[in-house]
């Protein structure tokens, strides 16, 4: 995918469903680490896999949002 096409919103929802089922598959497989991480390090990881999955279906760095929930390009 073209990360314009991820800026302006247009994933289309098949890529979604391969994108919640791959974050689905990571967090059983970490499932433990989870259930062993206080609470700030298990949204920490939840955020790291969701990113990754993201990324192995995309192709492309997941878009961030600032505090007031504006999205714009991720900087590293």
């Amino acid at each position: 995918m073209s990360t314009s096409a991820i800026h302006a919103g247009g994933i289309p929802p098949r890529v979604w469903q391969q994108i919640e089922s791959r974050q689905n598959a990571l967090l059983a497989e970490h499932r433990s680490e989870l259930q062993a991480a206080g609470w700030l390090a298990r949204s920490r990881l939840i955020a790291r896999l969701e990113a990754q999955a993201f990324r192995e279906v995309t192709g492309c760095e997941k878009p961030r949002s600032d505090s007031l929930g504006i999205s714009g390009p991720v900087i590293h």
